[in-house]
Parts: structure tokens; sequence; C-alpha cells
């Protein structure tokens, strides 16, 4: 295939967001094709990754001068086509990267003779390492300073709503602030929690570290009050809070990287936008989940809303196929959850409310429908 467009594109050089820059997939890479920064990248050189908060985009990674390179593919139309008919010097590339999405990880087998001979020691050490690997990565995690996070955070956020149309006013703004804010009032954070819009039809809400906090307005039509808005932000201000997307970064960058951070050495933490790219292919697992609504209710009764509105959003999803429910990916919703907040609403015991001070009729009405 022969293809031009406009990808994000991270380098030395390139500010720590990254620079939307023009490019053409001929027989070689080119980016800013016909001018003064022209510069072409061997297929050989390149590695293919999933990118983006559904993995639909791609990472075009290389190494440059010793120094990582990454362009990302946000237009979903062009990384279809890419993958569909890709250029014949990346269709190996390409094999793999829709192998690894539908198998979710490589699995790789070691003989059994090696295991008993010359592997078995190592073995043993990883087991411990995998053994502690919570308490490693979180003692590592804890000695990133809250500065470099918010940095991170900001790539992130500038990646992941690329060519999306964040709504700046209007009720539903107004609404999703407001709410954000009676709960951040009730935590005490070392992070400006900043509060987004974004105008897509999925139901879903995500944060990324250091503290923007994007609701799409396909959840605000879904929600049927502002306590269930409120029940969902509640949710993912103590994904922030607890570091959770860090600690998957952390954890994706592996032993080495996780030990040398423990031990001082920032090395690993260089390149904010080449690792802001990886914070969409992350995950949450059950664990980090479960904490999250357990600490997003505490929150909830600290700031006097009602959890019902939690426990009844999820319900719902609860019910639902995944579909147009992008919310039901990244942060599973199973009926045994749901009746769990439900049990822990209860173990709670009731707390004094203070209403909402929003008609939601109006603030579904503003966005329209879809």
């Amino acid at each position: 295939m022969s293809a031009t467009g406009v990808g994000a594109c991270f380098g030395a050089g390139l500010p720590p967001q990254g620079e939307r820059v023009p490019f053409e997939m001929g027989d070689r890479l080119i980016l800013w094709p016909g001018s003064s920064r022209e510069r072409a990248v061997s297929y050989e050189a390149i590695r293919l990754e999933p990118g983006g908060f559904d993995r639909r985009h791609i990472q075009l990674r290389w190494t440059e001068d010793g120094a990582p390179w990454a362009l990302v593919l946000d237009d979903t139309r062009m990384a279809r086509a890419v993958r569909a008919d890709p250029p014949p010097g990346l269709s190996g590339e390409v094999e793999r990267l829709d192998a690894g999405l539908k198998r979710g990880r490589l699995v790789s087998g070691t003989g059994w003779s090696l295991v008993v001979g010359l592997v078995l020691l190592p073995m043993i050490a990883l087991a411990l390492l995998w053994w502690q690997a919570d308490r490693i990565v979180g003692a590592a995690v804890a000695r990133i300073p809250v500065a470099w996070e918010e940095q991170l955070g900001d790539a992130a956020y500038g990646q992941l709503t690329a060519g999306a149309t964040v709504i700046e006013t209007g009720p539903a703004v107004e609404a999703v602030e407001g709410i954000g804010e009676r709960l951040a009032a009730a935590v005490e954070s070392p992070y400006t929690l900043r509060w987004h819009v974004v105008d897509d039809p999925q139901v879903n809400a995500f944060a990324v570290p250091g503290g923007h906090v994007v609701v799409f307005t396909g959840l605000i039509r879904e929600a049927r009050s502002a306590e269930e808005v409120a029940g969902v932000l509640a949710h993912e201000i103590q994904h922030v809070l607890l570091r959770h997307s860090l600690r998957g970064l952390v954890r994706s960058l592996g032993w080495r990287a996780a030990l040398s951070i423990l031990f001082g050495d920032t090395g690993p933490l260089s390149g904010v936008g080449e690792l802001a790219s990886r914070l969409g292919t992350l995950k949450f697992g059950r664990d980090q989940e479960t904490a999250a609504d357990v600490e997003g209710l505490a929150l909830l009764h600290r700031a006097k809303i009602d959890p019902h509105g939690m426990a009844a959003f999820f319900d719902a999803l609860a019910k639902q196929e995944g579909g147009r429910v992008a919310l039901l990916s990244t942060h599973p919703v199973s009926a045994e959850r749901a009746a769990r907040l439900r049990a822990e609403i209860v173990r709670a015991g009731a707390w004094p409310v203070v209403p909402l001070p929003y008609a939601w009729g109006r603030v579904r009405a503003s966005i329209g429908t879809r």
C-alpha cells in the first residue's frame, strides 16, 4: 500500500507531549515529506504495538542514534487500513501485532531439560521476584515524584484525546465539574484533579496519572442521575490516588526497570511521550477495581453523596453485553461485582446525604442524542 496521513510523533528534540507530524508510507516510512525536516525510516527498524485507550491505534517504534522514536497512528481509519493492507516491509509486523491482539499475550514454552539444568536457579530467582511483585512495584512507584507523574498524565491526556471533540461549556460540563469538585473537596490529594467531557457515544470514562478525568457524553446519556455519574467519578479518582495506572506502567517496563527505579535510577522514566503511549494499552486488574470500588464508596460517604447511584449504574452495566459500553472492556463489571458493591453499602450503613443540585434531564438534553 501507499498512504499518507498525520500522526502523533515522539522522539529526540520533540515536545514531551509529542508533535503532529505528516507522514507517507510507501517503500519506507517518511516523516515530514517534502520539507526540510524530511526523515526516512526503514521498515526493518520498526516494531508495531497497539495503542490508544481502546487499543485501536497503532504505534510504530524504532531507535535512531540511540534515542527511542514513536509514531502513533491515532486515526482509527488509517490504523485499520495499515492492518488490512500493510506495506510489504511491515507485513510481518502486522501479522505479529494481530496475533498478539488475538491472544492477549505471547506465550513461550521452555524445555524441561533446560529447567532441570541451567535455568533452575534463575527460575527460582524469578519466582521470588514474582512472589514479591506487588511490593517491588509499589516501592518503585513510591520513588516517582508527583510532578513527573503529572507530566506523564498531561502527555497521556493529549494523546488519548487527540482528534476528539472536548466540550468546553454547557450544562454537562458544569455538572461534571461540579460533581468532581465536590468529591475533590472531600479527599486529601497531592494532585490537581481536572475534569473533561468528550463528545463520544461510547459509555466510557477514564483517568490518567496526575489527575485528568475524562467522561464521555455516552456515559452521561446512559446515567439516570447525577449520583450515578458521581459514583463513576469517585471510582476514577481512586484509580488516580492509588496510582493504579502508574503501577501498571512500571510493571510493564519489566523487573530490571522496576528495580532500577527502586534504587534511584531514573533512566527507565526518560521519554515521557513514549511512556504515555503505553498507558493506553494497560488494563486494571480485579484487585485494583475492587480497591477503587471500596475507596470510591468511602469518598462518596465523605462527600455526603447517595451511594446507591453508583451501585445502580454498575448494576445496569452488568446486564449489558460489551457493544458500545467501552467501560466494560477497561473496567469489567460483573453481576458479582455489582452485588459486592451493594453489600459494602449495607455494611457501611446509612449516612447523611446532601442531594446533588442538577436537573439530570436537562443535562442529558444539552448533549442531544446519538
